[in-house]
């Protein structure tokens, strides 16, 4: 696809620190953090940061108030509250077989800290995670209008969960979109945008084509203009194919 012309990203909610495992792939870019962060090859990285006081407030009200849990991440570091790191040394132990007495050194190979360790830096994402739906929608209807907030259902891979994702009033995967077609002097009509999660859904939006995977989300794939087969099924490649990209 490079070959031919085209510019390759990464459009990701992790951090970059999150996208290590394809780093690999020499791709022209980076949206990463629901468009929080931009790093494009040869231009400097782009942060869209929450004011402080926002982070300070949300802090209080998720885990005080809420009985949640919050995890905020910078562009390669992320710190958790006592509930979310809990939730990654679960995800250590079930999903990447990491030994008990290990958990520690993986988290901190990984870029997880405590959330007492933030101090200054900046803050591009945040993920809450509440013990009820009840909880997440109360907080939702009173939360600061300096931030935007995406319902996932999922926490760093772990379903059945009432989370979602913050980022800045204004700020998701299509305004990166449209920020890395801005700085590349590319027409919005001619990107491409493949996605299987609710915060692919400002993407779907702002692309002009968009390609769900078909073991996406439901509501994704009635959004996107094309649904294609599911990402361990070659999805990429079929639709790649299908548009007559490759």
């Amino acid at each position: 696809i490079q070959n031919d012309g085209w510019y390759t990203m990464i459009l990701s909610g992790r951090t970059m620190s999150g996208l290590s495992n394809v780093m690999d792939l020499n791709m022209d870019g980076y949206v990463f953090s629901d468009g929080g962060g931009i790093l494009l090859e040869g231009k400097e990285m782009i942060l869209h940061a929450i004011p402080s006081r926002t982070i300070h407030s949300l802090i209080h009200d998720v885990t005080e108030i809420y009985h949640g849990s919050i995890m905020l991440s910078s562009a390669y570091e992320s710190y958790g509250s006592i509930g979310q790191l809990a939730m990654m040394k679960e995800i250590a132990i079930e999903k990447h077989g990491v030994r008990e007495e290990d958990v520690h050194a993986w988290l901190e190979a990984n870029h997880f800290h405590p959330l007492s360790l933030w101090h200054k830096e900046d803050i591009i994402e945040i993920d809450v995670c509440f013990d009820t739906p009840e909880h997440m929608h109360e907080w939702e209807k009173y939360k600061s209008g300096e931030i935007d907030f995406v319902e996932t259902n999922t926490s760093f891979g772990k379903e059945g969960i009432a989370a979602g994702e913050i980022t800045l009033r204004g700020i998701n995967k299509g305004t990166g979109i449209e920020e890395c077609a801005s700085l590349l002097n590319v027409d919005i009509g001619d990107t491409w945008t493949f996605g299987d999660s609710m915060n692919d859904l400002s993407a779907f939006k702002t692309a002009g084509h968009s390609i769900a995977m078909g073991n996406g989300d439901e509501k994704i794939r009635e959004a996107a203009d094309y649904v294609t087969d599911a990402i361990d099924r070659k999805g990429l490649l079929k639709a790649f194919h299908h548009f007559e990209i490759i």
